[in-house]
């Protein structure tokens, strides 16, 4: 089973894109394995994600020749930014936990240790949102299964346009994302669709970024912007 295109090796489309693809190539063919290039060993989300599902998967090297008696090709589900509803949700009922107790927890997923797309406040963020109780974590500490289960317990996610929003899936319908955007880009609206798709309440503020390319710019954080949107939630949902 093929389930790749260009963009696959990205964490939002792994999640996002492939995901609903092995879906569809598993309900008709439940027995075929997925196949990947060798270098996806090496993306701990992949092999992660794919461990947790049972999925068998053959990986092939580099130039090599693959000769397979049956291809599958699936095809894109949808058309970014848009996302197919029930194959998106089928991810979140199929990866997602039931917690004991309704979610409680308000994230903020920081980019600090991100290559790109950082805010150059970060230090006044953090402060600020951990006197607001906030936990403050960063995704690249955490394996799939950790960041499945700190959504199970989220009610409100917090995080700079960046991949770690793609954890909505995890978190139950009905809760609540908080998109820290770029105030120069008014067309990237994957997080909102995505949220739609989910069902979440979406929230967002608009921030200065150095330019306009959201995906490699860095941002400076309205903190005011943050207190108000925070404050606003709070009370529509009091």
């Amino acid at each position: 089973m093929w389930i790749l295109d260009e963009w696959s090796a990205n964490y939002f489309h792994w999640m996002t894109d492939c995901l609903p693809r092995i879906w569809e190539g598993l309900e008709k063919y439940p027995d075929f394995p997925v196949i990947l290039p060798e270098s996806y060993k090496s993306l701990g989300y992949v092999t992660q994600t794919l461990d947790i599902l049972k999925v068998n998967v053959e990986f092939f090297k580099s130039g090599e020749n693959l000769k397979v008696d049956t291809l599958i090709l699936t095809a894109k589900t949808a058309e970014f930014p848009q996302f197919n509803l029930p194959l998106t949700q089928k991810t979140r009922t199929t990866l997602a936990l039931n917690p004991d107790k309704k979610p409680w927890k308000k994230v903020y997923v920081s980019r600090k240790l991100a290559q790109k797309r950082k805010a150059h406040n970060e230090l006044d963020v953090e402060l600020f949102l951990r006197k607001k109780d906030f936990d403050i974590v960063y995704a690249e500490q955490l394996t799939v299964q950790q960041q499945i289960q700190l959504m199970s317990e989220t009610e409100l996610l917090v995080c700079l346009h960046g991949a770690a929003l793609t954890n909505m899936l995890f978190m139950q319908e009905g809760m609540k994302i908080l998109e820290l955007r770029n105030r120069n880009d008014a067309k990237t609206q994957c997080f909102f669709n995505l949220s739609s798709a989910l069902g979440h309440r979406y929230y967002y503020t608009a921030n200065k970024g150095d330019h306009q390319d959201t995906i490699t710019t860095d941002f400076t954080i309205d903190v005011n912007a943050l207190e108000a949107a925070l404050t606003f939630i709070e009370a529509e949902n009091s």
